[in-house]
C-alpha cells in the first residue's frame, strides 16, 4: 500500500507538471473515514485546479484517466466526487497480491522506512520519585512504550530515557516526611506538616530504613535531611524501575537532575546563554530573556538564594540531549507541564537548535471509575490507586489497551469493571479472542492434515464474498496505519484499527465456514485468516499486548 501511495504521488505530480503547473505540488494521499469512499483519497484536484484555470471535477477526471493508463489492474474504480476529491477503490487483484505479501512478510508486514534511520530519544513518564506510579503515569508509560515500538517499526532508531527529578523542594519535603515517619514509629509524638507526604508507602519505607540501619531517635534527629530524601528516592525509584519493567517498559538511560548540577552542566548552559547576552539580573535573581523567542514572559533561572530553578535544569538537560547527537527529541509530559512547552522551546531556539527537532506531547489525565463512580486520587494526601494495583487487578494487557484507547490529548475515562470482563464486551478481550479463535481454526486444520503453506496463490480468487473484500481492504491499510501513527505520534490509531479488524473477522466467522468441503476454498480462507492473525499479532505487539493462542 505504501509503495502504491508513493507511485500515485509521483504519477499525479508528473501529470500536473505536464499540464503546466509551475511548482511541484504536494500530493496528499489520505485514508477515507469509511471504506464506502474508497481505500485512498486525494484532494489534489481541488487544491491546484485554480492554478491551471480548470474545473476541479474536470481535472480530477483527467487525473483518473491518466492513472488508469499508468496503473493496470490496481483499482476497481476511481471516483471523482464533488467538489474535487479523487477516491481510489482497490481491485481484487491488488488485494490478492497484498494477501500474498502478508503471508510472505509475516512479522515484518507493516514495517516501513519513513524514519530513514533517524536517531530518536524518547523521554517519558519521568515521574518524581516521591511515591508510587499512578494511573496517569501508567498512561504516559503505555503511550511512550507503544510509540517507541511503532517508531522503531517505522524505520527510526529509538532510545528511551527516564529523567529523574531527584532534588528540589518536593524531594526535601519527601525526606522530612520520611524522618517524621521514622520518629513516629520510634514512639515520638510528632506530626507530618499539612503539605507532607501522607501515603502508607512512606511508613513502609520508614520501617525498612529503621530495620536496616538501626537508627536511634537522637540519630534520626541529628541526620541531615538529605540522608532521608536520598534513601526515599533510591527506594521509590527502584520500585518504579521494577514496576515499569513489569509493564513492558525498559529504558536505555536513567538521567539524574542532581548529577546534571553536580557535573556543572546547569552552570555551563547558563554561561552559554550569558555569552549570547540572553541572561540578565533583576531583584537579585538571574533571568532568561525568553520573550525574545516567543515566550509570554522572561523566566528566572537562578534564584536570589543561589539555587537553580527547575527550568534551568530543563535547559541543561535538553541541551545535553541534543549534544548526544539525536536527530529528534520527543518528550511526553503530563498536563500540569503544558505551560513549560513555550519556555523550553524558547531556550532551545536560543541555543541554536531547530524547534522541529524537539516535539513535546501532552498526555491528558485519566479518571478511573469503579461501579460507575470516579475514584479521587492524590499522591500527597495518600489517596492512591497505583498503576501496580490496577495491573494486579485487571492484568497488564487490559491495562495497556484501555490506556491507549483515546487520543493522548483527550481525557481518558478508565472503567475498571469493564476492563475486568472476560467477554466480547471488553475491547481487548474482543481483539485477543479473534487471534485465539484463528489459532484454534489453524490448529484444527493441521490436526486434520489440511496444509496451505504451498499452494497456487491463484486460488485467492475464490475469496469473492463482500465480507472477504472488506477484510482484505482492512489488511491492506495496516502499513499505512503504522506510517501515520509514527508521523503524528498517536498510538490510539492502532487500537481503533485492531478493534475494527477483529470485528470484521468475528462477523465473517459467524457467517462463513472456513474449513469446509471445498478444498481450494478452504485453503484460500485459511490463508485469509492466517493473514488476519499476522496483522493482529503484529499490531498487539507494537502496543505491548500479548496475542494469546488460547482463551
Amino acid at each position: 500500500m505504501l509503495k502504491l501511495e508513493e507511485e500515485l504521488q509521483k504519477i499525479i505530480s508528473d501529470f500536473l507538471s505536464q499540464k503546466g503547473l509551475r511548482e511541484k505540488p504536494v500530493v496528499e494521499i489520505e485514508t477515507p473515514r469509511s471504506l464506502d469512499y474508497g481505500d485512498l483519497s486525494s484532494n489534489i484536484a481541488l487544491k491546484v485546479s485554480r492554478y491551471l484555470n480548470i474545473n476541479p471535477l474536470e481535472l480530477g477526471t483527467e487525473i483518473s484517466e491518466y492513472l488508469k493508463g499508468k496503473l493496470q489492474n490496481v483499482f476497481e474504480k476511481i471516483e471523482i466526487v464533488s467538489p474535487g476529491f479523487i477516491n481510489f477503490h482497490l481491485s481484487w487483484n491488488f488485494l490478492y497480491h497484498n494477501l500474498e505479501e502478508i503471508l510472505l512478510q509475516n512479522s515484518n508486514y507493516g514495517k516501513c522506512e519513513v524514519g530513514k534511520r533517524q536517531r530518536v530519544l524518547l523521554e517519558f513518564v519521568s515521574a518524581n520519585p516521591t511515591g508510587p506510579l499512578s494511573i496517569a503515569h501508567g498512561r504516559q508509560a503505555a503511550i511512550g512504550g507503544s510509540l517507541a515500538r511503532i517508531l522503531q517499526f517505522a524505520g527510526y532508531n529509538v532510545e528511551k530515557e527516564y529523567y529523574i527529578n531527584d532534588e528540589g523542594t518536593q524531594i526535601d519535603l519527601l525526606g522530612e516526611s520520611l524522618r517524621i515517619r521514622c520518629l513516629q514509629i520510634q514512639g515520638e509524638n510528632v506530626q507530618l506538616p499539612p503539605e507532607g507526604y501522607q501515603g502508607e508507602y512512606l511508613i513502609s519505607i520508614a520501617r525498612e530504613l529503621l530495620q536496616r540501619k538501626k537508627l536511634s531517635i537522637d540519630r534520626i534527629k541529628g541526620l541531615h535531611g538529605r540522608y532521608f530524601s536520598q534513601y526515599a528516592v533510591e527506594t521509590i525509584l527502584q520500585e518504579i524501575k521494577e514496576e515499569l519493567a513489569g509493564f513492558g517498559i525498559h529504558y536505555e538511560y536513567w538521567s539524574s537532575q542532581r548529577k546534571l548540577r553536580e557535573k556543572g552542566k546547569i552552570e555551563k548552559a547558563l554561561t552559554e546563554l550569558q555569552k549570547r547576552n540572553l541572561i540578565y539580573e533583576k531583584d537579585g535573581a538571574l533571568w532568561f530573556k525568553s520573550t525574545e523567542f516567543g515566550d509570554d514572559q522572561d523566566r528566572v533561572v537562578k534564584r536570589k538564594d543561589g539555587t537553580y530553578t527547575y527550568f534551568a535544569a530543563d535547559i541543561a538537560y535538553h541541551k545535553e540531549k541534543f549534544e548526544r547527537g539525536y536527530d529528534l527529541l520527543i518528550d511526553i509530559w503530563g498536563p500540569d507541564h503544558h505551560g513549560y512547552i513555550s519556555r523550553v522551546k524558547a531556550a532551545m531556539r536560543a541555543m541554536g537548535y531547530s524547534e522541529e527537532q524537539l516535539k513535546i506531547l501532552i498526555v491528558q489525565l485519566a479518571t478511573v471509575y469503579r461501579d460507575g463512580k470516579p475514584i479521587a486520587l492524590s499522591t500527597r494526601k495518600g489517596q492512591l490507586l497505583t498503576l501496580k494495583e490496577v495491573v494486579n487487578e485487571i492484568g497488564r494487557d487490559a491495562t495497556l489497551y484501555f490506556l491507549l484507547t483515546r487520543k493522548l490529548d483527550s481525557h481518558l475515562d478508565f472503567d475498571i469493571e469493564l476492563a475486568k470482563k472476560q467477554s466480547l464486551e471488553n475491547p481487548v478481550y474482543y481483539i485477543q479472542y479473534a487471534h485465539a479463535r484463528i489459532c484454534s481454526i489453524l490448529e484444527y486444520a493441521r490436526e486434520n492434515n489440511i496444509h496451505f503453506v504451498e499452494f497456487d496463490s491463484g486460488i485467492f480468487q475464490l475469496l469473492n464474498e463482500n465480507e472477504e473484500k472488506v477484510i482484505l481492504r482492512l489488511l491492506a491499510q495496516f502499513p499505512r496505519v503504522i506510517k501515520i501513527s509514527s508521523l503524528i505520534l498517536e498510538p490510539s490509531l492502532l487500537t481503533v484499527y485492531l478493534h475494527n479488524l477483529a470485528g470484521e473477522f468475528h462477523r465473517y466467522y459467524s457467517k462463513h465456514r472456513v474449513v469446509g468441503e471445498k478444498q481450494n476454498l478452504t485453503f484460500a480462507r485459511l490463508a485469509l485468516i492466517r493473514a488476519i492473525q499476522i496483522v493482529i499479532k503484529n499490531g498487539l505487539g507494537l502496543l505491548g499486548i500479548s496475542a494469546p493462542q488460547k482463551m
